[in-house]
């Protein structure tokens, strides 16, 4: 079960009658992911708002960064926070770490950024990029020679 991270309410307002929100009008449904072939089953608290001035209930924005986290969860894969964060551990740019996979700076991007998945593969190097940084590069300039 996936719980979202707290969600900051401030300067969020009702889509309808642009009351500001309080942390009363954030609602959690517990939702479950349509699983692959592969994938693992997962729950996960979907984030919405209820207003209760004019009878809206809408999906926060947060909902997409949350699904796509669950989505990872499922997958087995990183979440593009932990990718984010182990390239930050490892002070690598985004152009570093894309030339160090072989692949380009936007795929890195898009990682981070929740627009695509990593494939399987890469996560795997990127975990054991995490695990053991200097072995790993180390074998790397080997076979680079």
């Amino acid at each position: 079960m996936l719980y979202p991270k707290k969600i900051n309410i401030k300067n969020k307002y009702c889509p309808k009658c642009f009351k500001k929100l309080c942390n009363n009008d954030i609602k959690f449904v517990k939702a479950n992911l349509k699983v692959r072939d592969n994938w693992r089953p997962t729950s996960y608290f979907h984030p919405y708002i209820e207003c209760k001035d004019c009878n809206v209930t809408e999906s926060l924005p947060e909902a997409s960064d949350i699904l796509h986290d669950a989505c990872c969860f499922s997958q087995g894969i990183l979440t593009p926070n932990e990718i984010k964060n182990l390239r930050r551990k490892l002070k690598l740019t985004q152009k570093a770490l894309a030339k160090l996979l072989g692949l380009g700076t936007i795929t890195i991007s898009r990682w981070e950024t929740r627009k695509i998945f990593q494939s399987k593969v890469n996560d795997n190097f990127l975990r054991l990029l995490s695990r053991d940084p200097i072995r790993v590069m180390q074998n790397l300039n080997q076979i680079n020679c």
